[in-house]
């Protein structure tokens, strides 16, 4: 798997359309959202797109419908 289809904590709010990086790190650390992995110095936490599509799946699915 190439570089270009990760996607860092950032990358992941812009493709969920979500407030951003913070909102990703919250759902990680309420066990909503697990990542793929790490990279980097500093421990960059990644995911690939089809973890956050299966993601916004399950989050879809769970909401009532009105």
């Amino acid at each position: 798997m190439n570089q270009a289809t990760w996607m860092d904590t950032t990358d992941a709010a812009a493709y969920l359309r979500v407030g951003g990086s913070s909102t990703i790190r919250t759902w990680m650390s309420r066990g909503l959202l697990k990542p793929d992995g790490r990279a980097g110095p500093r421990g960059r936490w990644l995911f690939k797109r089809q973890t956050l599509d299966e993601f916004a799946l399950a989050c879809a699915s769970s909401q009532p419908t009105q």
